[in-house]
């Protein structure tokens, strides 16, 4: 017969914990029980998150888990991180972006500085940045997610043709940058919004629309709900 007594009942107890407890000496984050990360990829996911807002100027505490600090969200039971929101960050981007996972990026400070070069090898959906940032736009050409791209009142460079490819970006914002290149490079995907204001881009709107129409694609032109080129060659 099975004994249900106190005794036997704490000691089932402690028997149950142990696994726990063994987990947690050897290093694992609760956190992670739950992920597809490990116990150490949380760790670094963590740390890399630490460093990249302490180098942004990131003025808020950081003694809580990287998930929970403001402006960050991880994935759905996981420890890493997929947006990074900041307004007030005032720093300077790292050499290098370590966050793998990053999808989305918004640091909206005007007194934000350094080389977009630093998100090499991301592969992001949703970029915007403002203040002193610098760099050939050139860095985005095989981040194929990209969706949402603004990079308006910055100091970037480039040729618009790196991002004809991205077939899934529908909102680019240039304006007043000193990227050049030819309208026409800009017919090669759907674009709902279009901001090419005070850059070094030429061609003609009939460039645009006719590269739309020989690719079969009059249904772009129909979704394209701003466009603005003024101060350009066009």
């Amino acid at each position: 017969r099975r004994d249900t007594g106190p005794v036997a009942m704490a000691l089932r107890l402690v028997l149950l914990c142990v696994p726990l407890a063994a987990s947690l000496r050897s290093g694992e984050r609760l956190e992670s029980l739950a992920s597809d990360a490990t116990g150490d990829e949380c760790d670094e996911e963590a740390l890399q998150t630490h460093r990249l807002l302490q180098a942004l100027g990131f003025t808020g505490p950081l003694n809580q888990s990287h998930c929970d600090l403001p402006g960050i969200s991880c994935a759905w039971k996981s420890c890493r991180v997929e947006t990074l929101e900041c307004a007030t960050c005032s720093g300077r981007l790292p050499r290098q972006i370590h966050l793998k996972h990053l999808k989305t990026v918004s640091l909206t400070s005007p007194t934000l500085s350094g080389d977009i070069k630093s998100f090499e090898g991301t592969q992001l959906e949703k970029l915007e940045l403002k203040g002193k940032v610098f760099g050939d736009i050139q860095v985005f050409q095989k981040m194929k997610n990209l969706t949402r791209l603004i990079l308006a009142n910055s100091q970037v460079t480039g040729h618009l043709h790196v991002l004809e490819k991205l077939e899934h970006l529908d909102t680019l914002s240039l304006a007043d940058t000193q990227v050049v290149g030819h309208l026409s490079s800009m017919a090669g995907a759907i674009r709902m919004r279009l901001e090419l204001s005070g850059t070094g881009v030429t061609g003609n709107l009939s460039d645009l629309i006719g590269h739309v129409r020989e690719s079969g694609a009059s249904q772009n032109m129909a979704e394209l709900m701003v466009l603005k080129l003024s101060r350009t060659r066009v």
